[in-house]
């Protein structure tokens, strides 16, 4: 999925510029919330959809700095020790 981040960046972006667009249009905010369904029914739940969420914006601003799957896995299993 991270390497989809650089690869197709322009499908991101737009992502994103949609979602500001959202705020002003009922029609893409509806096509954006299915878009959400499908994807938290593709990817397995709404965890796996917020993860995507969260890392996409840090890979289109700052890939350099942006954590990768090993990186997100540890965090996560810290998290869920200290729980």
């Amino acid at each position: 999925m991270i390497d989809g981040f650089t690869t197709h960046r322009s499908l991101w972006v737009a992502q994103l510029e949609a979602a500001v667009q959202a705020q002003h249009s009922p029609e893409v905010r509806e096509r954006l919330a299915d878009g959400q369904r499908q994807g938290r029914e593709g990817l397995g739940g709404s965890v796996p959809l917020a993860l995507l969420s969260g890392l996409m914006p840090q890979w289109l601003v700052d890939p350099d700095h942006a954590p990768f799957g090993a990186d997100v896995v540890a965090e996560l299993r810290s998290l869920t020790e200290e729980l």
